[in-house]
């Protein structure tokens, strides 16, 4: 399959999940520091010319490690956020399928 098949498929749309250990978001230490979803985003979406859409799940690890112990219910709302969001582009993604 080339790249021009994957753009004119019926669904040319593509969701990755960005899975961190760290949080990388604004107003943290290590805000600035996603350098895959770039990456992704020019590879898949300019290269490829998908439709791609994020989700991001961070602090996937404070419940494995003492010294991020204080970063689990920060952890269960960012996880809880990325399984709303995710079940909300597979619904958008029924409803392309569908059309």
């Amino acid at each position: 399959m080339t790249h021009l098949d994957l753009a004119r498929s019926p669904i040319p749309h593509l969701t990755p999940a960005g899975i961190s250990a760290r949080s990388k978001g604004p107003g943290t230490p290590r805000e600035g520091w996603d350098f895959a979803t770039p990456c992704l985003r020019q590879v898949l979406g300019e290269g490829l010319g998908l439709d791609v859409h994020t989700i991001q799940v961070e602090l996937t690890m404070a419940h494995h490690s003492p010294a991020m112990a204080d970063l689990g219910d920060p952890a269960d709302t960012n996880r809880a956020n990325a399984h709303s969001d995710a079940e909300k582009r597979a619904r958008l993604l029924a409803q392309e399928i569908d059309r």
